[in-house]
């Protein structure tokens, strides 16, 4: 039987697919000439994909409201101690909005309720984290994470993915 981030791979276009070298994962601001790359030292199986493309992934939606069409930056699914993570992750370079993590998170959910349907897999027990990954960005004492599940992550800072699996 397959895990469920086996199914998740298996289910998933992998040409949004971005894929570790040597345990770690490179995050960067294509769209920003300049910015710096943030590295993620992995453990285990991790996958990572990026839906912010060029293309039209919201076809269903006309996209002249800009935010309807909007999506973060990267989608890491990530596992410890049998519990699967799903790591929302924007980069800015100007400013700590979060409104894209916002509405990816629903996004993300309804891909996997359709691969849980499929595979007759459960994700009810799923943990959501958002990373805001800004060049504005402060480290919230004593916890990664604040009321909003949202950690702001300096540009530029080595994260070491295990210890935001919490």
């Amino acid at each position: 039987m397959m895990n469920n981030i086996s199914i998740i791979e298996k289910s998933l276009n992998q040409k949004f697919r971005k894929f570790a070298k040597s345990g770690k994962i490179f995050l960067t601001e294509t769209n920003t000439k300049n910015y710096p790359k943030t590295q993620i030292k992995t453990q285990g199986k991790i996958l990572l994909y990026s839906f912010d493309t060029n293309e039209k992934i919201f076809p269903f939606f006309d996209c002249s409201e800009k935010k309807l069409c909007s999506i973060n930056d990267y989608v890491l699914f990530a596992v410890k101690e049998n519990k699967l993570f799903v790591i929302l992750c924007e980069l800015k370079s100007k400013s700590n909005k979060t409104m894209q993590l916002h509405l990816t998170e629903p996004f993300i959910k309804f891909i996997l309720n359709r691969i849980g349907l499929v595979n007759k897999v459960n994700f009810d027990n799923v943990v959501y984290r958002k990373w805001l990954i800004s060049q504005k960005s402060y480290k919230i004492k004593n916890s990664f994470y604040d009321e909003d599940n949202i950690a702001y992550i300096p540009v530029g800072h080595d994260i070491t993915l295990k210890d935001y699996l919490v």
